[in-house]
């Protein structure tokens, strides 16, 4: 039996031994062909390592690194997480998991992480500054303060000052905010996203000041902030669209859609920067090119009510009355489903809409009358054949114009009809005794 124990253990140690090896072998094969550029192959090594020797941390570092090359974000997260489940006493596998997952907007695994990074140290900078940003990612302000407060009372730095700054203005705190990024702009002029966030701040003060003086102040600060991120990175697309926001406010609209016209150049092409050339077309009295931008934009957001309004206001600036009147009414039944629209804001939308569709009646005016030919009851000549012993009658039928109808009434009663439709079709059930004698449509 003791010689039969001492087989079995030797045959396990000898199992194992192979399988730990095979993971290295498969870590060196796959190292070979990533430094050769055959990242799919090394992949697949790799793969092959954490497979035969799961804690083969090297193994999953490497499969980690070249998923991200690869652009799979989301398994290099996952990689990045099991490494971080396989040291949990390492805050930094912790941290860089946490920045995985933050890259591929999953900032509630994120915090997850980080919350694990700093039980383990309280004061990893890293870890804070990393919070802080998730934290804004996540909507949570009042976490993102105090870890950025925290980060700043371990070292102040460029970047404990940037996040602290970025923090502050999130809490709508711009003096505090303006020194932090001028602060970090002061030890390091190279700090190319510091200009930029510092140029948002200057937009924010610039609404809340009053005087003209302090007002054009903020907008040629912005400007120059902007500008000078350009100089470090001519393809700062962040940085265009701030300056092109500056130029809109200075009424400088053809400087505004050539920044944010460079924007798109350059391959952005999301639904905030054609809005924002559209408002700059509007107010430069280009209403055409607004709504093309507008088009592309309602392509990719097709419920957002705020873009719908301002395609109508366009739309009516450029006469085109009716097609701005069916925005409004798409926009009103999005308002209707969303809380964050005030009364007063339904309420002027209302009075548009009316305003509009008095002209629409107005331009759509004909001197042809309608031809109404009623279907139900039955008639002779002008005499309808209804039963005496009927309480209710039915009344259908349809109406030809040229135009829109806007109510269709039998003996005072509204009949139903589609309101969008040329030519339509009519139905009521109207009450009816002995003593009537006329139906009226």
């Amino acid at each position: 039996m003791l010689l039969r124990s001492i087989l079995l253990l030797a045959v396990v140690l000898f199992a194992t031994s192979a399988f730990t090896q095979g993971g290295k072998s498969f870590l060196k094969e796959g190292d070979q062909f990533r430094k050769e550029g055959q990242l799919d192959k090394a992949l697949e090594r790799y793969t092959l390592a954490v497979q035969v020797d799961p804690r083969l941390v090297k193994a999953w570092q490497a499969k980690a690194e070249v998923n991200a090359q690869l652009g799979n974000y989301e398994a290099a997260a996952l990689d990045h997480r099991r490494l971080a489940e396989l040291d949990p006493g390492d805050p930094d596998l912790s941290v860089q998991a946490a920045k995985a997952y933050l890259e591929i907007d999953s900032p509630t695994v994120a915090l997850q992480l980080l919350d694990q990074a700093l039980r383990v140290s309280p004061k990893h900078m890293e870890a804070l500054l990393t919070m802080t940003r998730t934290c804004l990612a996540n909507g949570d302000i009042d976490r993102a303060a105090t870890t950025a407060d925290q980060a700043l009372k371990v070292k102040a730095t460029t970047d404990s000052y940037y996040m602290h700054g970025l923090a502050r203005a999130a809490m709508h705190d711009y003096t505090t905010a303006e020194f932090d990024l001028e602060k970090v702009l002061q030890w390091n002029h190279l700090y190319e996203p510091a200009y930029i966030a510092l140029s948002e701040v200057q937009l924010e003060l610039y609404q809340r000041y009053t005087g003209s003086t302090m007002r054009m102040r903020t907008l040629e600060k912005a400007i120059e902030k902007c500008t000078r991120a350009l100089e470090l990175n001519p393809a700062s697309t962040d940085a265009l669209f701030t300056r092109s926001k500056a130029y809109a406010h200075m009424k400088e609209y053809s400087k505004a859609i050539d920044d944010v016209s460079r924007c798109i150049a350059l391959g952005r092409t999301d639904v905030d920067v054609y809005r924002q050339r559209a408002l700059y077309y509007h107010g430069f009295g280009q209403h055409q090119n607004a709504v093309n931008d507008l088009n592309k934009a309602i392509l990719d957001a097709p419920d957002d009510a705020d873009l719908l309004l301002l395609r109508a206001e366009c739309k009516e600036a450029n006469l085109q009355m009716e097609e701005a009147l069916r925005d409004l009414e798409a926009a009103q039944k999005l308002m209707q489903l969303n809380d964050d629209y005030t009364a007063e804001v339904k309420r002027k939308v209302d009075e548009s809409r009316d305003r509009i569709q008095r002209q629409v009646f107005e331009m759509n005016r004909e001197s042809d009358p309608p031809i109404i030919n009623v279907i139900e009851p039955f008639r002779l000549g002008e005499v309808a054949q209804v039963s005496a012993a009927l309480s209710f009658v039915k009344v259908s039928g349809h109406v030809r114009d040229k135009s829109l109808v806007r109510s269709i009434v039998i003996n005072g009663l509204k009949a139903d009809h589609p309101a969008d439709e040329k030519d339509p079709q009519f139905v009521v059930s109207i009450p009816f005794s002995t003593y009537d004698t006329l139906i009226v449509v």
